[in-house]
């Protein structure tokens, strides 16, 4: 069951994670410029729904904590998830097809069609788009599974506007949909 809009449960903290992530990786080729505005506003907006859930999804490297012999297992467990976790995430940011990052290929287009290969162009990139979308379920399949045992009797809970901004946290403004990646 989804969340009312004004609510954010587990899918909203799996999606500011993904959006976080993704952001970095767009940066991996500038990094010596700022973070844009709305990188920072997702950003804190990560921060702010992992401090309501209790749980710290990118920890910075070397962030090890005192455990006790009592908490060794379940800490393990965690440690051991929030790795496979990440990966899982970073997998899924890396799915693309031979058409992503085209913005427009007309040109492309045309060079096939006189080539006489753009029928099976086209038939194959639709099925490797379908894979991909299947790809795509099945790792955000994969990562809720991973993210409600991480946050184990905090699964469902949910969050208000009100209970980030109570914190000092406001929601992001979403982008316009990029339909290239």
């Amino acid at each position: 069951m989804t969340p009312p809009a004004n609510e954010f449960g587990r899918q909203s903290l799996l999606n500011a994670y993904l959006d976080v992530q993704r952001d970095q990786l767009a940066r991996r080729f500038t990094p010596e410029l700022p973070e844009t505005e709305h990188e920072v506003a997702r950003r804190e907006f990560l921060t702010g729904l992992e401090h309501l859930f209790g749980i710290t999804l990118n920890p910075p490297q070397g962030s090890g904590r005192q455990v006790t012999i009592g908490q060794e297992r379940d800490h393990l467990e965690r440690r051991v998830l929030t790795q496979f976790f990440r990966s899982t995430a970073d997998s899924y940011l890396s799915i693309r097809t031979p058409w992503s990052g085209y913005l427009e290929a007309g040109l492309l287009f045309e060079v096939m069609k006189e080539a006489g290969i753009w029928d099976t162009v086209r038939e194959t990139s639709d099925s490797i788009r379908t894979s991909s979308d299947e790809l795509q379920e099945q790792h955000r399949a994969l990562l809720d599974l991973l993210l409600s045992r991480l946050l184990g009797d905090r699964a469902a809970n949910t969050f208000t506007e009100a209970d980030l901004t109570a914190i000092g946290v406001t929601v992001p403004v979403p982008e316009l949909e990029d339909d290239w990646e």
